[in-house]
């Protein structure tokens, strides 16, 4: 099998898929439905046996007999094939290019001359890229290699769709399929080769894994109390006494706990189609030493399961045993730290291991079990923590008003569905102060990956002089913490209550307040949380609910209040209660500071009013006049809002009775926040931007250069102010913020609201070769590319300047000016437009901006030596290339037999863009004197070249650098050959070159021809 294989061509079937895929060029679906089968087949274990070209493209042949011919879409031509030849260089259709390739197994082409000291010479090789081009690989001589650099020779033919296949990464690639956006990929291997952890964090540097564990000590149920429970309106004022034998507190024992996560970390594999459904999976786990702790044994992690993910990713889970020894300095103060890696055993002795992440123990102290949203309880006496945790002890419960409320006999209520755990996290360390507040909540579902569950007991307690047994009035499931209603029949039997809701059989248990112990407990049945819950039993939970009245409010910055008025609260209130006005103000009172929603059918209360205030106007002055109450928002309340499903939200005020605790009504308001305004930012003009060939809405692309050259900015040094205006791309050569016709714009008044629009750079910035830009995290008008900055922006003005660093002159040189825009150096801009004034966000635009490159270095106009000529043969430097600026205007002219700055206008060219010197690279010159391009040092010792500067001769076969401030230096400095005495035929020439001027450093190639021997 070929070591990497590069198809050129359109897509279609042969054999049994004639008749399924008829013309793939035309049909996307078709295409990915021969990927599709090609992948099943592949997976199946079907090899590529042979690669063809063929008339109309390529052929190629698995190892089941199956066929598929690969299709140039253009004009049904014959396809190229590009493979790694015995030599190890690349082929295209059976030709040496002479650029070596990396080879199927990772070893190094092109070996340079032979090194010193145990070293390798620096070598390098090539890698044909998605974008059609050759990238060069530079390796130095202790074997590290340079990022990719991209070349100007392209390896895949213009205008066909082109498919890649690379044995090594074992992945085929198909792109430039007509109507399909983005590459086709199918993976063509299922043997496991390689697994790459995924990281998700980084501890200084170090790839790693947050791992959550609880720790803690055991608890035992403990303590008797007695007392009186407070005077009570219910009770006509009368304390009552209470009595608690037992499990009246929870204490901690001297039992500790360290129970790890059942956690999950995710791998990718190579090639993404691996099977490893028969593997055996391993946690191999490293730490360095450390003294053993008194009772402890050592950290083991447990392999659980693994599934794949959809994006072919490998998701295990796993677990640790005595999580509390993971290494790290926060916690020991070394500089240890615990790794682990995934060891996977494929058979015949096959084994693959990942690298090794760190591990960060989570540490969580659990705090207390709460409740969740969905209870709506609030009540903060005797709480351990904060507003939801169950009370803390047996007494608190019994002395402190009920948790719950329910009607008699309308059957159970599940606790566990009203509960959570909350707790407090910090890295390395366990953080158990109780000064601490806690807002993390662990669900039920999460706590039970720790292998913790809910249990649930009543506790046992009498009231009165009597003595009567308030346990007696409930039953709850001890696993399932299904709490029921229960009566006390004659034979004084706990019985549970009916559930039709109107029976009046156990009517006795109204008014009785049981509590339930929950307790969190371990798989071996240790409790390591537990907390209490009152429950109060009533005749009738009367709640009736209804909207009175819906309201569009726009998005805007200041503190609005909308609400009923008189009419609504006489038609729409008290004609729906069938009661008068004074009745209902007799009978009813809004609870004040408390807000609901309805959800799942049920009333939550809104913590913290997040959606705003709802307030009770009375209109105490005259009494015969109705009541309003109303709803008043600011812009954070409104942010809310519109985050919620249509931008829309009811709120509900809660009326309680005031005469029973279980009659309530709910009086809702609706508010729905309007979509922001809708704004364009002016007239593009037409001919600024690019492409040409798209509409002008779809082109995407301004362009910037340098001034164009004067003869006074030679000495200014004009051509350093790399800088442009972005309004001037609008017609008026600004920006303007006009609103559509959207219907939500009729609700606002920009014009007395105020509106602005500011240029900043975009989060996502593309990658210029191998140079990744991005906006600065503290300035997003500031562009950056390796710690430094590229470029800035004027937010106001849009004024956009080039920065003149070294990053940003290596960007601005790393594609010519004639590249696409898409594939060269541009930064991504977005206007942003802001309304009233806190500047809310109105909408925004973005675009392109093309960096062109002032100069570009061409080929010569007669770069051309002699082999054999007396003295050698000698080309000066102005011969060898040619320079154009951004314009495509040549700098340099014949003058006579040399060369001088051409001139525009009274303006010399080349004198306006500041060349400083150049570097000859003779040293890394090459040729094909064996018929592929191969360095000239690795070939012959006797063919010489040197730069021969105004008569003064430069070392042999060295690279020299010669200062080019002056145009006549291009015509006094050339290089010379000299052949070894003997005949040669013609061959090619190419040395690398670097001139650096005013930007930075133009990196080119003199191409050369030397003729052959004179008269042979």
């Amino acid at each position: 099998m070929l070591g990497s294989l590069f198809l050129a061509g359109g897509m279609v079937s042969c054999s049994d898929y004639d008749d399924d895929i008829n013309s793939l060029n035309d049909r996307v679906t078709a295409v990915e439905q021969t990927v599709k089968e090609l992948q099943e087949k592949i997976n199946a274990g079907a090899v590529i046996t042979d690669v063809q070209t063929t008339e109309d493209g390529v052929k190629v042949t698995l190892s089941d007999g199956n066929s598929f011919t690969l299709q140039n879409g253009k004009d049904g031509a014959a396809g190229s094939v590009v493979t790694i030849g015995d030599n190890g260089n690349w082929f295209i259709d059976g030709v040496d290019t002479g650029k070596p390739s990396r080879g199927e197994k990772g070893e190094q082409g092109e070996p340079g001359q032979p090194g010193g000291d145990g070293t390798t010479a620096p070598s390098k090789y090539y890698i044909p890229n998605e974008d059609g081009y050759w990238y060069v690989v530079n390796v130095a001589a202790d074997g590290t290699e340079s990022e990719p650099e991209k070349t100007d020779i392209k390896w895949a033919p213009e205008g066909m769709m082109t498919a890649a296949w690379d044995t090594k990464n074992e992945v085929l690639l198909v792109y430039g399929v007509k109507d399909h956006d983005g590459v086709l990929r199918i993976n063509l291997g299922t043997k496991l080769k390689g697994l790459v952890f995924v990281p998700s964090l980084y501890m200084e540097g170090i790839e790693g894994t947050r791992y959550p564990y609880i720790a803690g000590n055991y608890k035992k149920a403990t303590g008797s109390a007695a007392g009186t429970i407070p005077s009570d309106p219910v009770r006509n004022g009368e304390p009552l006494t209470y009595s608690i034998p037992d499990k009246n507190e929870w204490q901690e024992t001297f039992a500790a706990y360290n129970i790890g996560a059942k956690d999950t970390v995710v791998y990718h594999m190579n090639p993404t189609s691996a099977k490893v459904d028969d593997a055996d999976f391993n946690f191999l786990y490293d730490t360095p030493e450390f003294v053993s702790r008194s009772g402890e044994t050592e950290v083991k992690i447990n392999y659980l399961t693994n599934e794949k993910t959809n994006e072919g990713d490998l998701k295990v889970a796993y677990q640790i045993n005595n999580p509390q020894l993971l290494e790290s300095k926060q916690a020991t103060g070394t500089n240890d730290v615990s790794v682990m890696a995934l060891e996977v055993k494929l058979g015949n002795d096959t084994v693959i291991t990942s690298d090794y992440a760190a591990i960060v123990p989570a540490v969580r102290t659990l705090r207390a079990i709460a409740f969740n949203s969905e209870a709506g309880t609030t009540t903060n006496q005797n709480k351990p923590y904060c507003d939801y945790d169950l009370y803390k002890t047996g007494e608190a419960a019994v002395i402190n008003k009920a948790n719950i409320t329910v009607q008699y006999n309308n059957g159970p209520i599940n606790l566990s569905e009203l509960l959570n755990i909350h707790y407090i996290q910090k890295d390395w360390i366990v953080e158990d102060r109780e000064d601490l507040e806690h807002n993390t909540v662990m669900t039920y579902e999460e706590a039970q990956k720790f292998g913790l569950h809910f249990e649930y007991e009543m506790l046992k307690y009498t009231t009165g002089a009597h003595e009567t047994e308030e346990d007696k009035y409930g039953k709850v499931d001890a696993l399932t913490g299904k709490f029921m209603p229960c009566y006390v029949n004659e034979e004084g039997t706990s019985v549970e209550c009916p559930t039709d809701g109107v029976s009046t059989t156990g009517i006795s248990a109204v008014g009785r307040e049981p509590v339930v112990i929950v307790k969190l407990v371990n798989e071996e049945g240790n409790v390591v949380l537990a907390g209490y819950i009152k429950i109060n039993i009533v005749k009738k939970i009367s709640e009736l609910d209804f909207v009175v009245k819906s309201e569009k409010e726009p998005f805007v910055c200041d503190e609005s209040t909308w609400g009923i008025t008189w009419d609504d609260m006489s038609g729409k209130i008290v004609e729906k209660l069938q009661i008068t006005k004074e009745e209902f103000r007799n009978s009813y009172y809004m609870v004040p500071g408390e807000t609901y929603i309805k959800k799942d059918g049920k009333f939550v209360q809104v913590v913290n009013n997040v959606y705003g205030d709802l307030t009770y106007v009375n209109d105490a002055e005259v009494p015969t006049t109705n009541d309003i109450f109303t709803w008043t928002m600011d812009l954070a309340e409104r942010i809310n809002i519109s985050e919620e499903v249509g931008r829309t939200v009811t709120l509900y005020a809660r009326f309680n009775s005031k005469t029973s605790d279980t009659d309530i009504v709910y009086i809702g308001l609706t508010t729905t926040i309007l979509e922001e305004p809708e704004v364009t930012f002016g007239n593009k003009i037409e001919r600024y931007w690019y492409p040409a060939d798209k509409e002008l809405a779809a082109r995407d692309f301004v362009r910037m250069n340098v001034p164009r050259p004067t003869t006074d900015g030679i000495a200014k040094k004009e051509v350093k102010n790399y800088i442009k205006d972005l309004d001037d791309n609008y017609e008026g050569n600004e920006v303007k913020i006009i609103p559509t016709s959207a219907t939500q714009n009729s609700s606002y008044d920009l014009a007395a609201l105020g509106t602005a629009y500011h240029y900043e750079f975009s989060a996502t910035q593309p990658k210029v070769g191998t140079y990744q830009l991005y906006r600065d995290p503290m300035n997003v008008q500031i562009l950056m590319c390796n710690g430094d900055e590229v470029a800035s922006i004027n937010p106001q003005t849009g004024e956009l300047k080039y920065a003149d660093t070294d990053i940003a002159r290596a960007v601005l040189n790393a594609f010519g000016h004639e590249e696409a825009d898409e594939k060269a150096n541009y930064a991504n801009v977005d206007i942003k437009a802001t309304y009233d004034h806190c500047e809310l966000a109105l909408g925004e635009t973005n675009f392109k901006v093309r960096f062109l490159r002032p100069v570009d270095i061409i080929e010569g106009e007669d770069a051309t030596f002699e082999d054999a000529e007396a003295n050698g043969s000698s080309v000066i430097l102005g011969k060898l290339f040619g320079l154009e600026d951004w314009r495509d205007a040549a700098l340099l002219k014949k003058s006579g037999n040399g060369y001088a700055s051409n001139v525009e206008n009274n303006c010399p060219l080349y004198d306006y863009y500041l060349f400083e010197t150049i570097k000859i690279d003779i040293a890394n010159a090459q040729s094909d004197l064996t018929g592929t391009m191969k360095p000239i040092s690795e070939v012959t010792d006797k063919l010489e070249l040197y730069v021969d500067e105004n008569g003064t001769p430069h070392a042999t076969n060295k690279t020299a650098i010669v200062t080019i401030t002056d145009v006549n230096a291009l015509n006094t400095t050339k290089i010379v050959y000299k052949n070894n005495e003997g005949n040669v035929q013609e061959f090619n020439l190419v040395i690398p070159i670097e001139i650096n001027y005013s930007w930075g450093t133009l990196k080119g190639e003199i191409k050369a021809i030397v003729k052959s021997t004179k008269a042979n």
